[in-house]
C-alpha cells in the first residue's frame, strides 16, 4: 500500500508554519476531514501532540463531522460536546444528560494534558461555562491500593453531586454492594471496583447491557469528575439565589415560580430548566476557549461566514424572545439574560491559538489577528472527474465498469487512489470490479482502502491524488 500521509504534507507544513490565520478554500467539511485524517495521523509532523477544536455551524453538521471523524480511526478519538440545542426561552425542557456530558468533557479537558479532538457547534462555543478552577477544584482521584472505605468513598462521591442507585445506567450515579461498588463517571466508562476490606484491590469496565465487566485492562488510576448534582451545594445555590432578583407582586407568577425553585434548591433537587441557568450558579465564568492550553492547540472554524451568521442571528431571536418574557407579566419563566447564558463576542476577543478556516476552513494560531495566509485546494468533485466516462444509455453496472476503467487509465503511470466504503460487502465489491480490469494490475500498489462513513470523495489534481467513495459510484444519483 502506499503511504497517504505525504500526500498532504504541504498542508500540514503550512498549517505549522502559520503564525496566526490560514484560510484554506476549495474544500467543503467532509472533503476537509479526509484531509484532516491524513495530516494528523502523519508521524512527520506533531499536528496530533496538539489538541483540536473544529467548529461548525450547527448539530446537523456537527454529528455529521463526529461520525465520519470516528469512523476514519484517528490516533486521538473524538469527542463531541454539545451546547443547550434548544432555546433556554422555549418550552422544551433542556437535556440534563447533555449538560451532565458536556460537565464531563469539560473537567476532562482541564484535568489532562492529551491532545484533544472536540467537535462542537457555533452555540456550544459560545455558551459560557462554570469557571475553570471549578472543576480543577471538584473531582477525585482513585488508585489501586488506596484505603477508603465503601462508606466514605460514598460520602465523597454524594459532595460530588453523584446519585446512588441500584445500577449504575448513566453518568453521575453510583452502586455499593458488598465489595463491590459501581461508579459511572461523567466522562469515561462505567467502572466496578472490588474491594478487600476497605482497600481499592481492582478496577474493571462495566458491559452497560449486560452488567457484568469485560476483560478490557482498566487503568491502575481512575478520575471521578463533578456532576451537575453538585450544583446543589451551598455555596452554589446562595450564588443561585443572589442572581435570581425578586420579581416583586408585578408578576405573580414569576414570583411564585422563583420561590418553587429555591425550594427545590433548599431540599437538593435540581428544578428541570437548571441546564438552562449554569452561569447563575457561579460569581463568574469561563469559555471553552479557557479549558485549552493557549500554545497547544488549533481551533478549525468550518464555513466562517455561516458560522459567525448563525451566532448574530442566535443572538438576534434570543435577544427578541427575552424581552418578551420580561414584559410578559402572566408569564411564570424565570430566566436569564442571553449575555449571561451566552458569549456572543467570543470570537471576536479571543486571542488564542491557530486558527483555520475552511472554505474557508480558518485555522488560528498563537499570534492570532495580525495578517492571515491562504492555500487554495482546488479540489475537483468526483463525478466532475467522472464525466468523460459517463454513458447515459447503459445500465448501472456497466457505468461502474466504465466509471472505473477510466480511473485506472488515468492513473496507471502515477497517482494515488484512495477507495472509502462504508463495509466490507462494498470493499469486496468494488475490487471485484477493479481486478476484472487488466491494467489494473500497474496501480494496484498504490490504490488503498479505507473503512469510514465518507459519503463523497474529490480529486486533487495538484498531488493526483483521487479519493473515491462507495457512494460516488453506486449512488444512482452519482452515476
Amino acid at each position: 500500500m502506499h503511504n497517504t500521509h505525504t500526500i498532504f504534507q504541504s498542508i500540514a507544513s503550512k498549517i505549522l508554519s502559520s503564525k496566526n490565520e490560514l484560510n484554506i478554500y476549495g474544500a467543503n467539511y467532509k472533503q476537509w476531514m479526509y484531509i484532516f485524517k491524513q495530516i494528523y495521523d502523519d508521524k512527520n509532523n506533531n499536528l496530533c501532540t496538539k489538541s483540536q477544536l473544529i467548529v461548525l455551524p450547527d448539530q446537523e453538521m456537527a454529528e455529521q463531522t463526529y461520525e465520519i471523524l470516528s469512523s476514519l480511526n484517528l490516533k486521538n478519538h473524538p469527542i463531541q460536546l454539545q451546547g443547550l440545542e434548544t432555546s433556554p426561552y422555549s418550552s422544551v425542557v433542556p437535556s440534563v444528560s447533555n449538560m451532565q456530558k458536556r460537565f464531563g468533557i469539560l473537567s476532562h479537558l482541564v484535568n489532562n494534558n492529551k491532545a484533544n479532538i472536540i467537535i462542537t457547534t457555533a452555540e456550544s462555543l459560545v455558551l459560557s461555562t462554570p469557571p475553570v478552577d471549578y472543576f480543577l477544584n471538584n473531582k477525585l482521584t482513585l488508585n489501586i491500593s488506596d484505603i477508603i472505605a465503601p462508606h466514605d468513598l460514598a460520602l465523597k462521591l454524594i459532595e460530588l453531586g453523584y446519585r446512588p442507585s441500584v445500577t449504575v445506567e448513566e453518568p453521575g450515579t453510583f452502586s455499593k454492594k458488598g465489595e463491590i461498588f459501581d461508579i459511572f463517571p461523567t466522562y469515561g466508562r462505567p467502572i466496578r471496583i472490588n474491594y478487600f476490606d476497605d482497600m481499592i484491590e481492582e478496577f474493571k469496565f462495566i458491559d452497560l447491557k449486560t452488567n457484568k465487566t469485560v476483560k478490557d485492562q482498566c487503568q491502575e488510576t481512575i478520575f471521578i469528575y463533578t456532576s451537575v448534582g453538585n450544583l446543589t451545594s451551598d455555596t452554589f445555590i446562595k450564588n443561585f439565589k443572589n442572581t435570581i432578583k425578586n420579581p416583586g407582586l408585578r408578576s405573580k407568577k414569576k414570583y411564585d415560580r422563583r420561590l418553587e425553585i429555591f425550594q427545590s434548591l433548599n431540599n437538593n433537587c435540581l428544578f428541570e430548566t437548571f441546564p438552562n441557568m449554569i452561569p447563575a450558579f457561579f460569581e463568574t465564568t469561563s469559555n471553552l476557549l479557557d479549558f485549552f492550553n493557549n500554545n497547544n492547540y488549533i481551533i478549525t472554524l468550518i464555513n466562517e461566514v455561516e458560522l459567525k451568521q448563525s451566532i448574530l442571528e442566535l443572538k438576534e431571536s434570543l435577544r427578541m424572545r427575552h424581552e418578551e418574557l420580561q414584559n410578559d407579566n402572566d408569564s411564570s419563566d424565570i430566566v436569564l439574560s442571553p449575555e449571561k447564558i451566552f458569549n456572543f463576542n467570543l470570537l471576536e476577543q479571543s486571542n488564542h491559538s491557530l486558527a483555520i478556516n475552511v472554505n474557508a476552513v480558518k485555522v488560528i494560531t498563537e499570534s492570532t489577528k495580525n495578517y492571515s495566509e491562504e492555500i487554495l485546494l482546488k479540489l475537483e468533485g468526483v463525478s466532475t472527474f467522472l464525466a468523460p466516462s459517463k454513458k447515459p444509455t447503459i445500465d448501472k453496472t456497466d457505468q461502474i465498469k466504465s466509471s472505473l476503467d477510466y480511473i485506472v487509465n488515468e492513473f496507471i503511470e502515477s497517482g494515488l487512489i484512495t477507495i472509502s466504503t462504508y463495509d466490507e460487502q462494498s470493499r469486496d465489491e468494488l475490487i471485484f470490479f477493479l481486478e476484472g480490469i487488466p491494467n489494473f494490475i500497474y496501480l494496484k500498489n498504490r490504490v488503498n482502502f479505507l473503512y469510514s462513513k465518507l459519503d463523497e470523495g474529490f480529486y486533487y489534481k495538484k498531488e493526483n491524488h483521487l479519493v473515491l467513495t462507495a457512494s460516488d459510484l453506486f449512488a444512482k444519483k452519482q452515476i
